[in-house]
């Protein structure tokens, strides 16, 4: 036993007496200091000096009336003086640190009434520290430097620590010759009453892990890149630090330090817990959050848990398994990464979280977002995986896979992107009910990109996979509930459920392959098994569908449709639900036939489902496309603009999905005049430049279904039908005239015929002539071919007419074809006028 006096520094040579007396090769030997009045008087800074053999332990105490150290490191042990500046050891060549066996063989309990302190030189630096104690009066502070770098199979190199108010200096277990979770840090405490001033000292252990860190202030440790504030390299079980006040409510604690477990060769370092009252506003990077056993207990806290605000990113290199990463917010900039497998819980209470990307950072084949953790058999809870917030800004998974007895989920009232790699199961939903009448709410998005979806099935509460089911097995449906959004598009094949409320008119769903289900994969024979497991899309709005749904935006050129899997979806109309499908004995409605359904957009509202290359939709355009024998529907003076005071109609072609043209100017089809010879037509294609095409063109925005046209005044379209069809060949950039636009290689639209009959009105009055027009109603017969010029080859096609006895060669309008037909022909064409003057 040594007793000093006031505070004076003193070296301890065990080489001369008292001190040789200690067996340099025995464990056990013990070194007790203390003051000679504990409460009042303080001891310096200690020196030992000596050879010894570092695993034999030499237990140094600066206590009271203590004979060995506690049998526990939790044990209290009565203080020994007011302060203590601290001890090291140096060999007999004047070596200190870690490479010398006296200084690793120290084991130290040291307890004080006020705080470890001393002058820049005074610090701890021993083999391993058993106990260190600044909780009973005074200040409670440690403010020198804590190194120890010797463990055993027992105990930690640093096993506890417990202060009063704070930390201020760095406390580091670190063994340069060993790699080992022991060499690391047990239990350190701070604040054993408000207020504390907490941890602004760095706590590392490098080579080792860190048990627990618990704190009644915040932790303010300065840090830099090479050295975080807290740091272990084989792992974190719980870094704490809250405090209540007097009624027992939270008081705000905040973590302003970077906490890093994980060495630069251990993605394996699990970092369990971290719990702040307050704000969490420094980076964290583990290997692994949330432990490593997946199922301790159904209550456990496991994870990052924050009253406040995270505003520093959080990266985990490897999983994040079965727990929770919560704030009441996430400040911008705030991104989490996870780079193989979420099987847990990311939540913003009542703010956003911002940038999420899951799976990027791992090359095994189930990497993302997975369901509920694999847990053993008999444990009788289930976590699922969840990503929540009010708004999510950015979230990027690399699969939502199956796994578990429980879809990942992801729940928000807005994302403004999401990308998703293969949906094979999931739930993306919004936050907040706001549609009446429906379970679940919708999501707004901004931009959605999705490579594949998928239902498969599961047996037991264990993923089986795609092919035929067996009757005991449940359907797994990757599952979207949109409310609206900027763009949308799935990549491959779209085969969960998407819900959209509603469609706006100015926005695409692109699905780059086919829908599907998993029956599709299990059977040889396509139409021998139900179609519609699932609904693949729907808009659950009545009239909900205004814009426009490609399917096979890939452009695979000319699929078989049954053979790549196009089955079907469902439009909530003001009837009811309105299945599409493929044409197939299974159909039920011809109308609702998959590509070339009949119903009119307007009772869907007024948008359309297409399959690449898109048709023409016939009962959507203006006038309807009823072949070759059309009504009578629109009238001349509504079809070009000759008529001042009767407003231009034109035509209106619609397609099932958008179109498109590369010409700067000119039409991308082809409009002629129709004459029929013994039953058949014959067209005389009218010149671009005497009408107009208004359609997409170039690189202009939006998109369209349609093109429109109306006839120029410098041409006579005389009454009649016409014929509107594909132009051949491609235009100067080397895409086909009109082609399906956000189709991946432009495919042209499938070759297609419309068909529109012009009535009279030659007086311009807006109403179906009768007897008013100058030729009895008749079209002008000059311009017999109606190509805008008068010569020889109206001859040639008022003969093979007439040759006929077709109707439209009665030119005098008797009603019968005959010699005097010839004559009011030659009279009008010598004349010259392709308008004959009306």
């Amino acid at each position: 036993m040594l007793q000093v006096g006031a505070g004076e520094d003193f070296q301890i040579d065990l080489t001369t007496p008292p001190w040789n007396n200690l067996c340099p090769g025995c464990e056990n030997e013990v070194i007790l200091i203390n003051a000679t009045n504990p409460t009042t008087q303080s001891v310096g800074h200690i020196t030992l000096r000596g050879s010894r053999n570092a695993e034999s332990q030499l237990r140094v105490i600066v206590g009271s009336d203590l004979t060995d150290i506690p049998q526990v490191p939790s044990e209290p042990i009565a203080a020994g003086c007011l302060h203590w500046s601290g001890i090291h050891a140096i060999d007999l060549n004047g070596n200190a640190g870690q490479d010398t066996g006296i200084a690793r063989s120290i084991v130290l309990a040291a307890a004080v009434y006020g705080n470890f302190q001393g002058d820049p030189n005074a610090r701890i630096e021993v083999g391993r520290v058993y106990r260190l104690q600044a909780s009973e009066i005074g200040n409670g502070v440690l403010s020198i430097p804590v190194h120890a770098f010797q463990a055993d199979a027992s105990y930690n190199a640093i096993n506890y620590i417990v202060v009063r108010n704070s930390i201020t200096a760095p406390v580091i277990a670190q063994d340069d010759i060993y790699t080992t979770a022991r060499c690391g840090i047990d239990r350190v405490f701070v604040g054993s009453q408000l207020p504390v001033a907490g941890i602004s000292g760095r706590i590392a252990a490098v080579r080792g892990k860190i048990n627990s860190i618990v704190t009644r202030g915040p932790i303010t440790t300065p840090f830099t890149t090479a050295q975080p504030g807290i740091q272990a390299g084989f792992g974190i079980d719980q870094i704490i630090a809250g405090a209540l006040d007097a009624q027992g409510h939270p008081v705000p604690i905040d973590i302003s330090t970077t906490v890093v477990a994980n060495a630069t060769d251990q993605n394996s370092a699990y970092l369990k817990i971290i719990n702040a009252t307050g704000d969490l506003t420094e980076k964290v990077n583990a290997g692994v959050l949330g432990g490593i056993n997946n199922y301790e207990s159904e209550e456990d806290d496991r994870g990052i848990r924050v009253d406040g605000t995270i505003t520093a990113p959080i990266s985990i290199a490897t999983t994040f398994a079965d727990g929770m990463i919560i704030a009441e917010d996430f400040a911008p900039g705030a991104d989490i990464i996870i780079g193989y497998k979420l099987s847990a819980q990311i939540k913003a209470r009542n703010g956003s979280l911002r940038r999420i990307y899951v799976g990027y950072n791992s090359i095994e084949s189930n990497r993302g977002m997975t369901g509920t953790t694999s847990i053993p058999y008999g444990v009788p809870f289930s976590r699922p995986s969840i990503i929540a917030a009010k708004h999510i800004e950015e979230l990027h998974l690399y699969a939502m896979v199956a796994s578990g007895s429980v879809a990942p989920n992801v729940t928000a009232d807005e994302i403004t992107q999401l990308d998703v790699g293969r949906m094979e199961w999931g739930l993306i939903e919004g936050k907040t009910p706001d549609r009446p009448g429906f379970h679940y709410p919708y999501v707004k998005f901004e931009k959605v990109q999705v490579a594949e979806t998928f239902t498969t099935w599961t047996c037991g509460g264990g993923f089986s996979g795609q092919g035929s089911q067996p009757a005991s097995c449940a359907n797994v449906v990757a599952e979207i509930w949109s409310d609206t959004f900027d763009t949308f598009e799935i990549f491959g094949n779209h085969g969960g459920i998407l819900h959209l409320y509603t469609l706006p008119w100015n926005r695409d769903i692109l699905i780059g392959g086919s829908l599907y289900n998993y029956y599709r994969l299990g059977y040889s024979a396509p139409d021998s098994y139900p179609r519609l497991l699932h609904d693949a899309i729907t808009v659950d709005q009545p009239q909900g569908l205004h814009g426009r749904i490609v399917i096979n935006q890939n452009g695979v050129a000319n699929p078989d449709l049954l053979d790549h899997g196009y089955s079907a979806c469902a439009v909530n109309t003001a009837s009811g639900f309105k299945r599409f499908f493929y044409q197939s004995p299974l159909s039920d409605d011809p109308q609702f036939e998959l590509p070339t359904y009949t119903i009119a957009s307007a009772p869907l509202g007024g948008g359309a489902i297409g399959i690449s290359r898109f048709y023409l939709y016939d009962s959507d355009c203006f006038p309807v496309n009823e072949g070759s024998d059309p009504p009578q529907v629109l009238l001349q003076s509504q079809f070009s603009s000759v008529c001042e005071n009767v407003p231009v109609v034109g035509i209106t072609l619609q397609w099932y999905g958008p179109v498109r043209t590369d010409l700067e100017t000119g039409s991308p089809v082809v409009l002629e005049f129709i004459r029929f010879i013994n039953n058949t037509p014959f067209g005389y294609p009218v010149p671009p430049a005497h009408y107009s095409v208004t359609v997409k063109r170039g690189t202009e925005l939006g998109s369209s279904r349609e093109i429109h046209i109306i006839g120029k005044a410098d041409w006579a379209y005389g009454a009649g039908v016409y014929r509107v069809k594909q132009r051949a060949g491609v235009s100067p950039s080397g895409k086909p005239f009109l082609y399906c636009d956000t189709v991946d290689l432009q495919p042209a639209v499938q070759d297609f015929e419309y068909w529109f009959y012009l009535g009279p009105d030659c007086n311009c009055d807006g109403i179906t002539d009768t007897e008013d027009c100058p030729h009895g109603g008749c079209t002008c017969p000059a311009d017999f071919n109606q190509d805008g010029g008068v010569d020889g080859s109206d001859v040639q096609a008022f003969f093979l007419v007439w040759e006929a006895g077709e109707s439209p060669a009665d030119t005098n309008c008797d009603g019968g074809v005959d010699g005097l037909d010839v004559e009011a022909f030659f009279i009008a064409w010598e004349a010259g006028d392709p308008t004959c003057g009306g």
